[in-house]
């Protein structure tokens, strides 16, 4: 197991963060003002991997994946979080994928997951839009 890091680590090395081309802190900053100001953000967290989620209505939320965790460990994460989800009385979890990794590991993990295409990159990567039912 890799060491357990906090919030700014994982913002820190996280791909999601480099990928969205602006300073982690600036993110971070983004994300913690959500999460402190509102009530319609929350933060579920599974050893290095953090979900913020958006309650869309009763029993669904949108999440999104902010993961600075070692692929290997990224499904045991994903499993922690979707029982965490369940028992909280969610009943279905939006997201949004490049590629159909999560589809695949949902699927592996025995819950019902749907997806369809978002839109294609220049580089042909093919982003989802998916939803799992827990």
């Amino acid at each position: 197991m890799t060491k357990r890091m906090t919030p700014q680590e994982i913002f820190e090395h996280s791909d999601f963060v480099k990928e969205a081309d602006v300073p982690w802190q600036k993110l971070y900053a983004m994300v913690h003002g959500l999460l402190t100001e509102t009530d319609e953000w929350r933060m579920l967290r599974t050893y290095n991997t953090l979900f913020l989620y958006n309650i869309q209505a009763e029993g669904t939320v949108s999440v999104t994946v902010i993961d600075a965790e070692k692929p290997e460990e990224f499904p045991k994460n994903l499993k922690e979080a979707l029982k965490a989800f369940k028992k909280a009385g969610i009943k279905h979890i939006i997201y949004n994928a490049k590629g159909r990794y999560i589809q695949q590991l949902v699927k592996k993990l025995g819950y019902k997951v749907t997806d369809k295409v978002l839109s294609r990159d220049e580089n042909g990567v093919v982003n989802f839009q998916g939803d799992i039912y827990v």
